[in-house]
């Protein structure tokens, strides 16, 4: 800024230009902070709006991606055989793109989607069938996360802790309910 021996040396009029131009400039900074503000505001409110009028399709949507998953998961030791491979990847297919399942995903949700659909579809274990089924299964463990976070079951710090299964809680228990 101006060094107060040069104020000092400045008309009167002078002076009152620089305070003008002072005040000026920060009503400038303040009006352009407040209208990006106000902007951000009505984004996040027409967002929100959208999400809640989807709310009910997206549940329905991911109840039945959620059938889907549950096929695959780390309950049962048995192996995913080939067949399952194409049969899981046909099912997923149609949800996605039949159904429209994949209008209601969010963006992690469709990441985590195409990673487990990647991975059904490129053996990288040959050798290995356990290893295989083991790696599917996890990216189907985390797409079922992300289900649950987007659809707030889970939080952003709960959605990385392990829930477990009822053989941990108790080994007498059958997975699936009696009927």
């Amino acid at each position: 800024m101006l060094d107060t021996v040069m104020v000092a040396e400045l008309t009167y009029g002078q002076r009152i230009g620089l305070v003008l131009l002072d005040k000026g400039v920060l009503a400038l900074v303040l009006v352009v902070a407040v209208a990006v503000a106000n902007k951000l505001l009505q984004d996040r409110k027409s967002r929100d709006e959208l999400l809640n009028a989807i709310a009910d399709s997206r549940v329905y949507a991911y109840r039945r991606l959620w059938a889907i998953c549950k096929q695959v998961r780390f309950v049962t030791d048995d192996p995913i055989t080939e067949e399952d491979r194409r049969k899981f990847d046909r099912q997923l297919n149609k949800w996605y793109w039949e159904d429209g399942g994949a209008m209601l995903l969010s963006w992690t949700a469709s990441r985590r989607l195409m990673k487990a659909r990647n991975r059904l579809r490129v053996k990288r274990h040959e050798e290995d069938e356990k290893k295989e089924t083991k790696e599917i299964k996890g990216e189907f463990s985390a797409l079922r996360t992300q289900l649950k976070y987007d659809c707030g079951v889970l939080t952003r710090w709960g959605k990385w802790r392990k829930i477990g299964n009822l053989k941990e809680w108790s080994p007498e228990l059958k997975d699936e309910p009696s009927e």
